[in-house]
């Protein structure tokens, strides 16, 4: 988007022949401008300019982001963002509670989200964030967190997966399962 009350024109112009206000001065464009245009003979015609800012329809997330600093993290957590299944996806270290994270959200220029960014927000649950475009377009992003598994549960489980129906002979009570 673009501040109209800040802009400097530049006006092709014959020589000999000026223009008022300036050419290149900065002007505030926010209600129409009238320039008058003086010939060498003294002539003058005035010409006025109406500066219509057009409103962007870009209405994507471009990052998401767990910041360390705001979610008791060790490290940032970047989420995946993929835009054309319109989702956002990733992993909090086990043990953080999925309840209570507040994300950092980068968005298309002049791009509203809600949920807005930097608010705590609960994704024990896929949430739906809804980014609106400066000219009113909406699209809709499904944003899913998980919880990392250890690498303990990771071992585990490829056991499992490894060994379908058998079972480890392993007495949960005895803290030494090296047996």
């Amino acid at each position: 988007g673009s501040d109209v009350t800040a802009l400097k024109p530049t006006i092709a112009l014959s020589e000999a022949v000026t223009v008022h206000p300036d050419d290149k001065k900065t002007t505030d464009f926010t209600n129409p401008v009238t320039y008058t245009v003086t010939a060498v003979d003294g002539s003058t015609q005035n010409y006025t300019v109406k500066v219509n800012v057009v409103q962007s329809d870009e209405a994507s997330i471009i990052s998401f982001v767990l910041l360390a600093l705001d979610n008791s993290f060790s490290e940032d957590v970047e989420l995946n963002v993929d835009e054309q299944a319109k989702t956002n996806s990733g992993e909090v270290p086990l043990g953080v509670d999925r309840g209570l994270l507040k994300p950092t959200i980068e968005l298309s220029e002049r791009a509203t989200v809600s949920p807005k960014s930097k608010v705590q927000s609960d994704f024990s649950t896929q949430r739906t964030y809804t980014v609106t475009a400066a000219n009113g377009n909406k699209v809709e992003y499904l944003v899913t967190i998980k919880t990392a598994n250890s690498p303990e549960r990771e071992v585990l489980i490829a056991l499992y997966n490894d060994k379908p129906g058998k079972t480890l002979d392993w007495d949960l009570e005895d803290t030494d399962i090296s047996k």
